[in-house]
């Protein structure tokens, strides 16, 4: 189970019309200006969607291109404020029973959008993918190990406004010393437009979960079950939290979902 998320994201007046984004810099990619480049491990994509940071001008529009599709670009014409409300997890383009194979690996991404226009007033506006060398990610939870514990962790400090900044965990649940298989997590956060995490051993993927706004937001399924899982030891190994934000703030709640294995 190899899968990430790879976010582009800016804060500009588009006055209601299509616009480039900056890909976010990305140490598990290359990134320049707008462009993303996609590689081997990260080239199928399962899902895609848009955020503002204002629940008053939502997204109207996401456009992914690269050489390989700029004839037919990948679009989608949906897009979430800055709550994850009960619309939100509907409001995702979800490719994930077969994965959108398109874009070769190499190539440059690009990625437009636009909002709803408030005249000469800034938005931050991202666009995101969770991509995967699978041609499919099957979330289905009856497919899930049985869960044997959830833990809730927290993390110390201000993110930096539209870059990715990582955290190390801090439970306040006590674990039992040994190996879990984490299948998936919730993480909360008032401006979070994107989350993943990064384990200290295994793959160098980053699996990403689908944030929210708030505890009352709807979690999104491939959030509880990730189409597979990821193995760690405690209390070493404790994978870290990777968070991305269009305002500086400290994360809310974190839970991981896990299975104790040994």
């Amino acid at each position: 189970m190899a899968h990430t998320v790879i976010c582009w994201s800016e804060n500009a007046d588009r006055s209601g019309a299509d616009a480039a984004l900056a890909a976010v810099p990305d140490s598990l990619i290359t990134t320049s200006g707008d462009n993303a480049r996609f590689n081997s491990l990260f080239s199928n994509i399962a899902f895609m969607y848009n955020k503002t940071n204002t629940d008053s001008y939502k997204p109207v529009s996401m456009t992914l291109s690269a050489p390989t599709i700029a004839a037919n670009p990948l679009k989608w014409a949906s897009g979430i404020g800055v709550t994850w409300d009960a619309e939100s997890n509907t409001n995702m383009l979800d490719m994930s029973n077969a994965c959108y194979p398109y874009i070769r690996p190499g190539d440059d991404v690009t990625s437009t959008g636009y909002e709803l226009d408030q005249a000469g007033t800034s938005h931050f506006l991202t666009n995101a993918v969770i991509v995967t060398d699978q041609p499919s990610l099957n979330y289905d939870i009856r497919n899930a190990p049985p869960l044997t514990h959830t833990a809730k962790a927290t993390v110390s400090g201000s993110s930096t406004s539209n870059q990715w900044t990582s955290y190390q965990l801090s439970l306040v649940d006590t674990l039992p010393a040994g190996q879990y298989a984490m299948s998936g997590a919730s993480v909360l956060g008032d401006t979070v437009a994107a989350a993943r995490f990064i384990f200290k051993t295994g793959g160098v993927s980053r699996p990403a979960v689908i944030p929210r706004t708030s505890a009352a937001s709807p979690l999104h399924p491939f959030s509880r079950y990730w189409s597979g899982t990821r193995n760690f030891i405690f209390p070493d190994n404790l994978p870290e939290l990777e968070y991305l934000s269009t305002a500086s703030e400290t994360p809310g709640d974190v839970t991981l979902f896990l299975t104790k294995i040994a």
